[in-house]
């Protein structure tokens, strides 16, 4: 038994005669005070529209993405200087290797560390590295774009080697592109600062993406991973049959009754 966290994986398994079993995604199944966190931005930077960077979680990624993140900032800041930016280091590491590699920020561009779902509440649009933070914005439905700055070669081996239409994670789980992916990618800024401007600039482009965000974690409803997923480790440790689902409504419902 494979324990899944995307919805479309337990197919995939099941065509290769594995089983598996879709219990949900910690970065989506969570509970998150949308509301709070709005109440959360004094002290954010101010300014409109406002861009979030997201440039990975690792010093590799981070080497090779944020300075294609930054270029796209710089030239979308020329052609509007309300535009304001925010850099989020996922740990006073990646913070210090940001500080390093840029030296000095561009005008009108922030970094903070850490206050990932802050940011996220603060942006109108975010430009994220490829990975578990597309998730994160999907989970507050954001509008974003996706990149993967590689170099030619791996370019080149990624058109042969990856055979799935899509590679941003929203994407493959909608089965359709609702989210623009530059993945992998080893151009310039201009392609990307072309759909970032059309987002910022159509108000229906981002809400037609806001919608699909919203029909994509209608997939992930009533989904407890970490109580389903230790009640199916429990089954095939006792070699049972458990029914996972009635087992969590159970023991939520004895909560209840001991709070109560």
């Amino acid at each position: 038994m494979v324990l899944c966290l995307l919805p479309h994986e337990p197919t995939w398994l099941q065509e290769r005669n594995i089983k598996g079993r879709f219990i949900g995604h910690p970065a989506i199944n969570r509970e998150l005070d949308l509301k709070k966190l709005k109440g959360s931005l004094h002290g954010m930077p101010h300014g409109a529209p406002r861009l979030g960077l997201f440039p990975g979680s690792r010093p590799q990624e981070v080497k090779r993405n944020l300075r294609l993140l930054v270029n796209t900032f710089i030239e979308l800041r020329s052609r509007n200087s309300g535009l304001t930016g925010l850099i989020v280091a996922a740990d006073p590491d990646i913070a210090t290797l940001i500080r390093r590699k840029l030296r000095e920020f561009p005008g009108g561009l922030h970094m903070v560390t850490g206050q990932r779902d802050i940011a996220i509440a603060w942006c109108d649009l975010a430009l994220a590295v490829s990975g578990t933070i597309t998730l994160h914005l999907a989970r507050q439905c954001k509008s974003m774009v996706g990149v993967y700055k590689t170099d030619l070669l791996s370019w080149i081996g990624a058109k042969f080697l990856l055979r799935t239409d899509y590679r941003l994670l929203p994407n493959i789980i909608a089965e359709q592109e609702i989210v623009p992916e530059f993945v992998p990618y080893v151009g310039g800024p201009r392609p990307i600062v072309s759909i970032v401007s059309r987002v910022f600039n159509d108000s229906k482009n981002a809400a037609e993406q806001q919608q699909g965000l919203a029909l994509l974690l209608s997939r992930f409803a009533n989904k407890h991973y970490a109580d389903e997923g230790a009640l199916l480790i429990l089954k095939t440790i006792k070699g049972r049959k458990l029914d996972v689902d009635e087992s969590i409504r159970r023991q939520r419902s004895e909560a209840g009754t001991r709070v109560s």
